[in-house]
């Protein structure tokens, strides 16, 4: 991937280097990254990666890339990412041969985390804290069902995930499956943003009254219908206040035990602004705004937006693709077998199949990969929140 981002990582090279003296920056280690990259030099790492990396080399020989490699065949690295993209990379990087970055301890659900190998690789112990221990509000409209479509669906995917990715959706706790109480609360979605006198919205008071009167639930989400033409500064103002006041020691009186986590959302790609910086409050502009809050806060997002323009198998980037006809999921699916690289998405009340809300608004690209995507991000987020560094198996 080549990205205009930086990733913030340190990297940890193991291989067998082949770099004699001083060289000019072609690195030929035999390495797989299994690290997130600190690219921040120009150089090319051909360790099976095509990595640009910045490293220090303390292998037997002496390299003038800074590069440190104790390798025989496995890189730990974190590397500065040095890619084309529009983002700051924060989960897992694929390298050009297939391997993976990832951090502990990240925040964002980008289009790196929304990976089938990626949910793959959650720890099941992981994955059963967050069944077992999370008691979730979810609140949307419109698209935000394409989370619980996808969830719906990847319980019927593989053999296990009925078990594994159980969940119940009615806020009635049921052993084994992961309680999410969905449109519990009063409100619609985030983009029913007007403000009353004390800079409040719907939603701001549908979540207060919900968690008051809910002392269990610890994790608040809610979704856009379209985020565009909407100041999220709104948005970001009343969920810093929600989560202030819900915080362990908070004004709520939540202690550790019962601390609710906010989960933010960015909105749908629409294509038409791409990443139009100039084009005030585009889903583009908007979902740069929330990232860039979750990142200096270390509040999670599930960002629908990364998901939509980056390739699901490359993530090469193309601003221009709508979450409603997204012609690269629809490329993917079609390439792929249903079954084994992706599934149909399904209604979470009756089961029957059905396409993520609005994927089918154009029939032509109509495609199940975007509901999968955002099942996959979803889970990792609960997983992350019920404990697990991140640290992927």
């Amino acid at each position: 991937m080549s990205d205009s981002s930086t990733d913030t990582n340190s990297l940890a090279e193991t291989g067998s280097d082949t770099n004699t003296g001083s060289d000019t920056g072609i690195d030929t280690d035999s390495v797989t990254d299994i690290g997130t990259d600190t690219d921040a030099d120009s150089m090319t790492d051909t360790d099976t990666t095509t990595d640009a990396d910045t490293v220090t080399d303390t292998d037997t020989t002496t390299d003038t890339d800074t590069l440190t490699d104790t390798d025989t065949t496995t890189e730990v690295d974190v590397i500065l990412d040095a890619d084309d993209d529009a983002l700051t990379d924060s989960g897992t990087d694929p390298d050009a041969d297939g391997g993976t970055v990832t951090p502990p301890g990240g925040f964002i659900a980008d289009h790196l985390i929304a990976k089938e190998g990626v949910l793959r690789s959650i720890p099941v112990s992981a994955i059963n804290a967050a069944r077992e221990n999370l008691h979730i509000l979810y609140c949307g409209t419109s698209h935000s069902t394409q989370v619980m479509q996808g969830m719906a669906g990847l319980v019927q995917y593989k053999t296990g995930d009925d078990t594994l990715f159980a969940f119940t959706t009615d806020g009635v706790p049921v052993a084994g499956s992961l309680d999410i109480h969905y449109n519990g609360a009063s409100g619609t979605d985030l983009s029913n943003d007007g403000v009353d006198a004390d800079g409040h919205t719907d939603y701001f008071h549908g979540t207060v009254e919900y968690l008051d009167n809910h002392p269990d639930v610890n994790v608040v989400m809610w979704s856009w219908c379209s985020i565009e033409g909407h100041d999220v500064q709104i948005y970001l103002d009343n969920f810093d206040e929600l989560i202030d006041m819900y915080r362990a020691g908070g004004s709520k009186g939540r202690t550790e035990g019962n601390a609710v986590t906010f989960v933010f959302m960015s909105g749908y790609a629409l294509g038409s602004d791409g990443d139009d910086p100039g084009a005030e409050h585009s889903p583009y502009n908007n979902a740069m705004a929330i990232r860039t809050y979750c990142e200096e806060n270390n509040q999670f997002l599930l960002d629908y937006w990364s998901q939509d323009v980056y390739e699901y198998e490359t993530d090469a980037y193309n601003p221009g693709e709508s979450g409603n006809a997204n012609v690269q999921h629809w490329n993917y699916c079609n390439a792929h077998t249903v079954g084994e690289n992706w599934y149909q998405c399904r209604d979470w009340i009756t089961g029957a199949v059905e396409y993520p809300a609005h994927t089918e608004d154009d029939p032509t690209y109509a495609q199940h990969l975007t509901g999968n995507r955002r099942a996959y991000a979803a889970w990792w987020i609960w997983a992350r929140v019920a404990g697990w560094d991140g640290t992927l198996e």
